[in-house]
């Protein structure tokens, strides 16, 4: 019995890797939900590290295990190369309103599953993501990015103009 468990454990973290699009290195799509990754050994980098991506109002990284509870995982900063965080068995409301995901956000709100999400500053960022705790190998875990959605300038510019109007009939009504 425990090893059809093991074996499903395996075929599973390989569907995530494989089905799950993403799953290779480059630019991480902000506000896009969920996108899967895998990792085949203590200390290596995902599959799909470097994450790469812009933020420029700042906004949220996120990472939640998708595959068996107790994994850990270890975010570094590739431009400096000093960890930034390390996921916790915690639970963490969601700090997203971008497309969520039917297959990753029961882990999110599963106790038994670790996870983490990090506040960033606006900026570029690069991240590589390795497992620093596995009960069997290889691990899967999921990642997003989230931003606030910022009124395009030509909206504020319409809201300038719109006040503007306002102060010059008030000054004309003084008049």
């Amino acid at each position: 019995m425990r090893i059809k468990k093991l074996l499903a454990s395996v075929v599973g973290a390989c569907a995530l890797a494989f089905a799950t699009p993403g799953a290779q290195a480059g630019p991480l799509a902000v506000n896009a939900g969920w996108i899967g990754d895998i990792t085949f050994g203590l200390g290596s980098p995902s599959l799909g590290s470097d994450w790469t991506f812009d933020l420029p109002y700042g906004g949220t990284f996120s990472i939640v295990d998708g595959f068996l509870p107790d994994d850990a995982y270890t975010v570094t900063d590739t431009a400096t190369l000093a960890v930034v965080a390390t996921t916790a068995v915690s639970l963490l409301p969601y700090a997203w309103t971008a497309p969520s995901d039917p297959l990753a956000d029961p882990y999110w709100d599963d106790p038994d599953f670790g996870r983490m999400q990090i506040v960033l500053a606006p900026g570029s960022y690069s991240f590589s993501i390795a497992a620093v705790a596995d009960i069997l190998f290889p691990a899967g875990f999921y990642v997003r990015v989230d931003a606030p959605v910022v009124p395009a300038p030509a909206a504020l510019l319409l809201f300038g103009a719109g006040l503007a109007g306002l102060v010059a009939a008030r000054r004309l009504n003084r008049a």
